[in-house]
């Protein structure tokens, strides 16, 4: 672009298969020449010396040598970044399963699917799950009926850990053991 005094610009033209350029262009150029031409130089001066015979075969093992080592540090590097990021994903992923299970036991559960969750795991907490009778209220469980004294203690913790239950009221007799 060609800048004039009062303001306006245009574009260089050509003239005689010359391009008319202003002085700054051509200082622009220049600067981009040298610069070139020292960065030429470095790279030969480089080869020279990595390429010299007496002792490039040294300086290129120490080369070789120090760029496996900078990349066994990166993958040191990445190592620890994986582990790090398998650790919290798998902290994420546990927040959000406690968080699910809260919301799952806090949820109210009609009466009478929380009755009949309780009498199915009977079965696995008494000898006699027929002589346990089961009545539930807004996540409140109450058991009536008779229990073995050895399996009492099993039985209400068992019924406390079933899905929608907030609280046990024994009204259990305790039954002797035969024998």
């Amino acid at each position: 672009m060609i800048h004039f005094d009062d303001g306006s610009h245009r574009r260089p033209t050509r003239r005689g298969g010359a391009e008319v350029r202003n002085e700054s262009d051509h200082h622009g150029e220049t600067m981009r020449n040298q610069a070139n031409l020292m960065l030429g130089v470095l790279f030969g001066a480089g080869l020279m010396y990595l390429l010299d015979p007496d002792r490039g075969r040294r300086r290129r093992a120490l080369v070789r040598d120090q760029a496996v080592h900078g990349g066994h540090e990166v993958e040191d590097i990445g190592d620890g970044v994986a582990s790090k990021a398998r650790h919290l994903r798998n902290r994420a992923r546990g927040a959000m399963l406690e968080v699910k299970n809260r919301l799952a036991r806090e949820l109210e559960t009609n009466d009478s699917v929380l009755e009949a969750r309780v009498r199915s795991h009977l079965g696995r907490l008494v000898s006699d799950p027929t002589s346990v009778e089961v009545s539930a209220e807004h996540g409140r469980v109450t058991l009536r009926g008779a229990a073995p004294d050895q399996e009492m203690r099993g039985l209400i913790e068992g019924v406390q850990e079933v899905p929608g239950v907030h609280d046990v009221i024994s009204r259990l007799r305790r039954q002797r053991s035969k024998g």
